[in-house]
């Protein structure tokens, strides 16, 4: 549902590594991994604000649920798209 919401988007990879503090179940650091030419495109839309809600949404449910790992990943995207791979805390993704 949310890779369709932005189709100019899910046109190009990219990926976003996060991590959350270890205390808490909320996005706390990212990185961007874009293609040059959307970068513009993510900034002048709510994509980077919506994903980032989204990520911390499946923190919080998978917190509430003991479902681990939840504290870090990596969001790819691309060709229509979107998907998320978990990592366990300390596995020094960023």
């Amino acid at each position: 549902m949310f890779a369709k919401q932005y189709p100019e988007i899910m046109k190009y990879e990219g990926k976003l590594i996060f991590i959350a503090e270890d205390n808490e179940d909320y996005f706390s650091h990212g990185c961007w991994i874009l293609e040059d030419h959307i970068q513009k495109m993510i900034i002048d839309t709510d994509f980077k604000l919506q994903l980032i809600l989204l990520i911390e949404i499946l923190m919080q449910h998978r917190s509430q649920h003991n479902v681990t790992p939840r504290k870090e990943g990596i969001v790819f995207f691309g060709h229509g798209d979107i998907t998320i791979k978990w990592y366990p805390a300390g596995s020094g993704l960023i």
